[in-house]
Parts: C-alpha cells; structure tokens; sequence
C-alpha cells in the first residue's frame, strides 16, 4: 500500500494541471505515492495533458460530473493510499521535499500542515476546537486526511463549496487524532469556488442550522 494517494480535480484548467502533475511527479517521495486525476470532461486540451503524462499515474478519468465534491468522492473510492491529499488544479506542492518531510509526522487520523496564498505563508493552529470550526477551516491542500475515514463517509454532494469544512469539522469533533506540522506543504492557486464567500457564509448557515 502507498503512503499516499494524491487526488487532482481538474475542469478546463489545463495550464493549472500542468503545473500540479510537475510538481507531484518530482517529489522525492514519488515511490511512495498514487496519483489520481480526476477531469469533468474538459474541452480545453486538459485531457491531452493528463495522457501526455499518464505514465505517472495510478488512475484518471474524464467524464462529466456533478461537482467538485462528487469528483473528489470519485478520487476516495479509486484511492488505495493509507492517506489522501487534495491538489486540485493549480496547487502545487510546496517544493519536491513538501511530502518527505511530512512523511515522519503521519501518524494520526488527520495531519496538516501550513501553506502558501497569495505569496504568504499561511498557518494553522495546534488546537483545533469547535468555536475555530465556527469560521475557519483546514486546508484540504495541506492536510494529510486517513483514506479509510474519507472512504466510511466521503463529502456531502448537497453543499457546493463547504463539504471540506463540514467533513474536518465533523472528524475532529467526534474525537478522530491530528496534528498540526511546521512544513510549508502546499502552494494554493486562489480563485474558484473557494473564493465565493457569500455562498459559504450562505451554505455554512444553513449547515449551521441543519444540526441544532
């Protein structure tokens, strides 16, 4: 079994998924992971892509589907590593040692580590509570998630850009272990839905509220 099964979602982004393949294939580390690319049927030469370098990966796939959290749902049940990281395209790895040195630290249930955005380094605290699932959140980019949990339950497909949140918030608080790392493990290419912060804030609510 891989240590790790990294997951790529991809949808007409292709000069995104160049730069995320780069960076995954040069990790030192390659041997001891899988790399999965999941396409919703692009149309801008993305495909072309992935086959120039399908040599390097374990399972792709391109086909239309019902969003990003459906196509991430797709990558867990093709995932056979002990832990599933999401580079969605555009993210790359932080540098080629990023998975190396992260190696020694997975040993919990959940292990995540900092990142960049916007040419700044972005942090995460060592105690994760309820009140700082309220408004924040963990960077899937960055964080080493156990495949078994994510294969028992994989993201809810009814909310369209917070079912990360819901599923870390859900794992930590019925008790499952993590760490945080001092290891820039990612870089985040900004933009698409995670960008749209009147449709969190509107779903978060209504998530908020489902569970009162």
């Amino acid at each position: 079994m891989e240590k790790l099964s990294v997951i790529t979602i991809n949808l007409n982004n292709k000069e995104g998924l160049k730069k995320t393949i780069d960076s995954v294939i040069k990790q030192t580390c390659f041997s001891l992971l899988e790399f999965i690319v999941i396409d919703g049927e692009s149309t801008d030469g993305s495909v072309d892509v992935i086959r120039e370098n399908e040599r390097y990966l374990k399972y792709w796939v391109s086909e239309k589907d019902g969003g990003i959290y459906d196509a991430m749902n797709k990558g867990i049940r093709m995932a056979n590593g002990e832990f599933c990281l999401f580079l969605n395209s555009g993210d790359t790895f932080h540098s080629e040692c990023s998975f190396g040195l992260s190696i020694p630290y997975l040993n919990k249930d959940i292990v995540y580590g900092n990142m960049i955005i916007d040419g700044k380094v972005a942090t995460y605290p060592d105690r994760l509570t309820n009140g700082y699932f309220r408004y924040n959140t963990l960077p899937h980019q960055a964080s080493f998630i156990r495949t078994a949990l994510l294969k028992k339950r994989g993201y809810d497909t009814s909310y369209r850009v917070i079912s990360d949140w819901i599923r870390f918030r859900e794992l930590i608080m019925v008790g499952c272990s993590y760490r945080h790392i001092d290891v820039l493990v990612s870089d985040f290419e900004p933009g698409g839905i995670s960008a749209d912060y009147n449709k969190i804030k509107t779903e978060r609510k209504r998530y908020l509220e489902s569970i009162q």
